[in-house]
């Protein structure tokens, strides 16, 4: 679905990312250190800053997109919800619907459908008339979570996407994770028990350039050593 071949980025002639190659079509999990690049490649393949190589969906160069077709394919939940004004639930959910219109057309009754049935699947729909900046955090991730639904793309990017949520919305949200089998994610973490979990395929990211790559099986004590610099079995019982 998603080829990535000889991607390079920069920032201020400082290198971020190096020689990265990889080719999938299930979920992946982006893992390392902070600071390694992992928001940034998640950047690239949303053709959200510029880049050299070539990044494919699809086998469709991502840059030759619309911003609408990116829209209509990938969605992205940010690592944080800015939003200042006084926007009830629904109104954020329905916003995923605003590429499927016409300049100027008002919403359907398909759209609202749309957005309430990911509402009570994620068992939020009691919350559709309150104010959006008002609720907790693990609350906001979930409304993030139905409008990325909402939107029907075919992939849903999320940059470390619990790593505000207190333990049990963590759980929550995992869990709400694993269970939607018939979507594609694209995510970055620094948790490698997270991401076992899920079973997703995984790529470690260190220094900026791709250590390990493959199914979710590479997650093991000698990989996860070398990714973070410490004896993973030594300190496993505390992570």
């Amino acid at each position: 679905m998603i080829s990535v071949k000889n991607l390079e980025f920069s920032y201020h002639k400082k290198a971020v990312l190096q020689d990265i190659n990889f080719d999938f079509k299930n979920s992946l999990a982006i893992l390392g250190e902070n600071g390694c690049g992992k928001s940034t490649l998640l950047k690239c393949m949303l053709n959200l800053v510029k880049f050299k190589g070539e990044i494919l969906f699809n086998k469709k160069d991502i840059t030759k997109f619309s911003r609408t077709n990116l829209a209509l394919n990938f969605a992205y939940i940010p690592q944080f919800y800015d939003v200042n004004f006084d926007y009830e639930v629904l109104d954020i959910v329905l916003l995923s619907r605003l590429n499927h219109k016409k300049f100027f057309e008002n919403y359907s009754k398909d759209d609202y459908e749309i957005c309430t049935l990911n509402l009570e699947m994620l068992g939020i729909n009691h919350l559709k008339n309150r104010i959006f900046k008002n609720l907790s955090g693990g609350e906001k991730a979930l409304v993030y979570l139905a409008r990325a639904l909402s939107t029907n793309a075919k992939i849903i990017f999320m940059d470390e996407p619990v790593s505000a949520l207190d333990f049990g919305n963590q759980i929550k949200f995992l869990n709400l994770i694993k269970n939607l089998r018939d979507k594609n994610f694209i995510l970055t973490s620094h948790h490698p028990r997270h991401i076992k979990y899920l079973g997703f395929d995984v790529l470690m990211l260190k220094n900026g350039k791709i250590l390990e790559f493959g199914k979710n099986e590479i997650l093991n004590p000698q990989n996860i050593s070398k990714l973070y610099g410490v004896d993973y079995e030594k300190y496993k019982e505390i992570l």
